[in-house]
């Protein structure tokens, strides 16, 4: 089993990279402006013991063949990874497929911000994750809040909220085929 001309293919950045004979048969997710995005893959194997530890947290491209011959191609982490099933022939498998927000969501913290913009709040925040690939694209100057508590709620609930204060939205760009940078 290959992906070699499927219309949906699956590939990873890491150099270990995904088995050869993972195969997605389907995938179905949803994508919004200011939340995460979130794509359940389906993929079968003629592998029935492929360890399920070894993708998650493993950057993953998720590519649609178009009409007109192009890739959509959508880029994430594998936040979570598990076996359906097999029928004798083929095991069935399922990966959840999120941005790098799924990590801001799983760490909570309290922590009070002094003089800062919410733009300077959220690079410091966005700081912390390594994964985190991010521009931000404000075309106002924003004002420093005297000071701004982040109170026992996750990092992804932080952000949300001080943006959607200030009448900020986030989305993602996905760098498509053929496109630079």
């Amino acid at each position: 089993m290959s992906q070699h001309a499927r219309l949906i293919t699956l590939d990873s950045a890491q150099e270990a990279g995904l088995p050869e004979s993972l195969v997605v048969e389907c995938f179905h997710g949803q994508e919004s402006v200011n939340d995460n995005f979130q794509f359940d893959i389906d993929a079968l194997s003629v592998s029935t013991d492929l360890d399920l530890k070894q993708f998650t947290g493993t950057e993953l491209t998720l590519r649609l063949l178009q009409a007109d011959g192009s890739r959509r191609a959508w880029h994430g982490y594998c936040t979570q990874a598990s076996w359906l099933g097999a029928d004798g022939g083929l095991a069935r498998y399922r990966l959840r497929l999120e941005s790098f927000l799924a990590f801001l969501d799983r760490r909570r913290d309290s922590f009070l911000f002094q003089d800062m913009s919410v733009t300077d709040i959220a690079s410091a925040v966005l700081k912390e994750y390594p994964q985190a690939n991010f521009a931000l694209d404000v075309t106002q100057t924003l004002t420093k809040r005297d000071i701004c508590t982040q109170y026992r709620e996750s990092d992804f609930a932080f952000l949300r909220r001080i943006l959607a204060s200030e009448g900020l939205n986030f989305r993602f760009e996905h760098q498509q085929e053929g496109e630079q940078g």
